[in-house]
């Protein structure tokens, strides 16, 4: 988030991006065994690579002023603290504690369990309308899957909602701005459909 702020949202993307792709290939060539997030210890691509990735998701889901006052009041209830010492389990009783009850799945999913998802554009168009805004035509395929620690995965019952983000088109010389996201467009393990609406502003940038 502070690098966010810092150097905005296409380097944040760009981040993300080396994040995931790092925690991808650590799996791919795991030798013992992957284990969920909340039980990680020195397992580099996942506290790293995927940790940052999940903490950016819970930010953009439950805003990022919600997400640092759960940060705060975390850090200042185990700050100094004696034996026994704080572990995952709490700290994430607090982020729980500051969701709503549709994200409570989506922790269990990223802090203890191994899920993979496959969510991808496929085909995407936007033609602008008379009152100035575009209309961004689009289609999803969206899956998402359980695995164990030895990589075996298995479909996982259907996501609920998941928000699409659209970045206007970049141009020389002008400051970056920020993606405009759709509200929640409902996603199924299927190929769907969908459309939005991009503000008076420079147009979508496929």
């Amino acid at each position: 988030m502070v690098l966010k702020h810092t150097f905005g949202y296409y380097t944040m993307q760009k981040f993300l991006k080396i994040d995931q792709r790092r925690y991808l290939q650590g799996r791919a060539f795991e030798r013992k065994k992957e284990v969920p997030l909340a039980l990680v210890e020195n397992q580099q691509y996942i506290h790293y690579g995927k940790g940052s990735v999940v903490m950016y998701a819970l930010q953009d889901y439950m805003g990022e002023q919600k997400l640092n006052a759960a940060l705060h009041d975390y850090v200042h209830a185990v700050a100094f603290q004696g034996p026994p010492y704080t572990n995952s389990t709490e700290f994430i009783s607090y982020i729980r504690r500051a969701a709503p009850d549709s994200l409570q799945q989506f922790i269990t999913d990223n802090f203890d369990r191994i899920t993979l998802y496959e969510n991808r554009v496929t085909d995407a168009s936007a033609k602008k309308l008379p009152d100035g805004r575009y209309q961004v035509n689009f289609t999803v395929k969206s899956q998402k899957f359980y695995a164990d620690s030895t990589g075996n995965q298995r479909p996982a019952p259907s996501m609920t909602t998941c928000p699409w983000p659209f970045f206007p088109r970049r141009v020389p010389a002008s400051s970056p701005c920020r993606p405009y996201c759709s509200s929640s467009v409902a996603s199924w393990p299927a190929t769907t459909s969908c459309n939005s609406w991009w503000p008076k502003s420079r147009p979508p940038w496929p």
